[in-house]
């Protein structure tokens, strides 16, 4: 059951946090499945997540490249997948309570006929969100099944990785506060970019099958 603590997601998200996965660098995703011993599926899943977070970009051949920070992120994948935009979607939908927290979410062949895609896709939309901490399968003292919203508790979580992430990227440029500011306002700025702003559930996207 894909988790927020994920072993794979959070040895990579530290690895490029430190640099042990430095800046620039590829890894693949076949070779990511033989060190971490882990199926396609999640491997791509965690992938997404990293690239959702700024960690990382596709390129070719299945590779995924560290992110450089003094690399534009207007510049970086410009491409969505299907899968990138209804996980976009569905997370905007957690984070405005249109699915509120507790909420059993609707069910998967109701979610692909809503937006036009295959069952898969929205497998791998809601995984990607359980690794993110959204979604979880069972509601506490619960005996329904189903995917539910989380609550607070868990959104303070994120909160939390967030400023863990800025703090990292503070000490590893070496930043002052006043200069991190504008930075960070500069950066919010590149996300502006559409394409951006729809990964990050920022902006709806119309989605088709040939999209």
């Amino acid at each position: 059951m894909a988790t927020p603590d994920e072993p794979m997601l959070v040895t990579l998200r530290q690895e490029l946090r430190d640099g042990t996965w430095q800046a620039g660098s590829v890894r693949t995703l076949c070779g990511l499945m033989k060190y971490f011993g882990t199926p396609k599926f999640l491997t791509r899943c965690v992938l997404a997540v990293l690239h959702d977070e700024g960690f990382i970009y596709r390129v070719g051949g299945g590779g995924y490249r560290a992110s450089d920070p003094d690399s534009p992120v207007s510049a970086k994948d410009p491409v969505m997948t299907l899968g990138d935009r209804v996980t976009s979607e569905i997370r905007q939908r957690l984070f405005t309570h249109a699915y509120p927290p507790g909420r059993l979410l609707p069910r998967k062949s109701v979610l692909a006929s809503e937006f036009y895609v295959s069952e898969p896709v929205v497998t791998e939309a809601t995984t990607r969100l359980m690794l993110e901490g959204l979604v979880r399968h069972h509601r506490p003292g619960k005996e329904m099944h189903g995917l539910f919203a989380t609550g607070p508790a868990v959104h303070t979580a994120r909160d939390r990785l967030l400023s863990e992430d800025i703090h990292a990227v503070m000490l590893r440029g070496g930043w002052s506060g006043a200069d991190f500011r504008e930075a960070v306002e500069r950066a919010l700025h590149a996300l502006a970019v559409p394409h951006r702003a729809v990964r990050l559930g920022l902006a709806p996207l119309p989605l088709t099958e040939n999209a």
